[in-house]
């Protein structure tokens, strides 16, 4: 039905006859769908959209706080079937942040336009990091906002491999993980991006190894026996002396000694006896290094 269908309606049979008025009353203009809220960088363009319940309703204007704006190359403004709304502001400042507004009649739509820095901070820079041989060692640099970041180690640049080495931009994240780190790993790192710099210290700490075992060692009954081993870095609590299983315990027959702050660490047997024979063992964490003692 449309408003030229208004008039009188007619019904006649025979003699009979009736009639009717039939009114037509103009739809009430709504909004279908009303401005959104945009943030954009400076620079960037913005557009702004709502859509009206039917065409051909009283013009529609856009405002920018306060100001009427008119279609042009910095604000275009179009419409599409008479019902959709268009606005496109390009050459944005960080100052044109302000209140859009929509007017179409009685028919009013607002929105808030943020025009962000482009210029790249760093929000949360990556700290000094030491892990042990073996573990996972990350880094991380949060930007604020998305970046292309590049990472560097002693002023070399980093490269992926897929699957130790992994570098991950995750929106403004960047992230580089070593899994697992190796000692090789330890350096001074760089995260570049956008004019800025980061910089952190990574240390991977080699896991503690035997460098020189136990030896197997022959006495004659009276005598001594004396085992020496070797570490590649000190240990002076976490270590334990065995004979076939069962720990040492220092005493007048046996003397458990340390030597340059823990690298090297001695067992002597005294007074040794025939039935004194059996496997010497030296434990460290997981390293373990063993030899046998024959008294004749």
């Amino acid at each position: 039905v449309t408003l030229e269908d208004a008039g009188t309606v007619s019904f006649h049979v025979g003699t009979c006859s009736s009639e009717a008025q039939l009114k037509v009353t103009e739809a009430v203009p709504c909004l279908v769908r009303g401005l959104q809220n945009v943030d954009v960088f400076a620079g960037e363009v913005a557009t702004f959209s709502c859509e009206v319940s039917h065409a051909g309703g009283p013009e529609a204007r856009w405002w920018l706080d306060g100001t009427l704006l008119q279609d042009g190359p910095q604000s275009a403004i179009a419409v599409r079937d008479g019902i959709f709304h268009s606005l496109m502001l390009s050459g944005l400042g960080v100052a044109d942040s302000g209140t859009v507004i929509f007017r179409a009649g009685p028919l009013v739509s607002t929105a808030k336009l943020l025009i962000k820095d482009p210029v790249v901070e760093v929000v949360s820079a990556m700290q000094d990091l030491a892990v042990e041989e073996g573990g996972s060692a990350e880094l991380l640099c949060q930007y604020s906002r998305p970046v292309q970041a590049t990472w560097k180690m002693d002023e070399r640049e980093v490269h992926t491999d897929g699957h130790r080495v992994i570098i991950e931009q995750d929106w403004n994240v960047a992230r580089l993980t070593f899994r697992p780190a190796l000692p090789c790993d330890s350096g001074i790192y760089s995260c570049e991006a956008a004019g800025t710099r980061v910089v952190a210290l990574l240390q991977v700490q080699a896991k503690n190894t035997v460098v020189r075992g136990l030896e197997n060692v022959e006495a004659l009954e009276g005598g001594e026996a004396l085992f020496e081993c070797q570490l590649s870095q000190p240990e002076v609590a976490a270590h334990t002396w065995l004979l076939d299983d069962e720990p040492v315990h220092t005493s007048e027959n046996a003397e458990v000694v340390f030597f340059e702050n823990g690298l090297r660490h001695l067992l002597l047997l005294k007074n040794l006896r025939p039935q004194d024979s059996c496997r010497v063992t030296f434990l460290a964490g997981d390293m373990v290094t063993s030899a046998f003692l024959t008294v004749r």
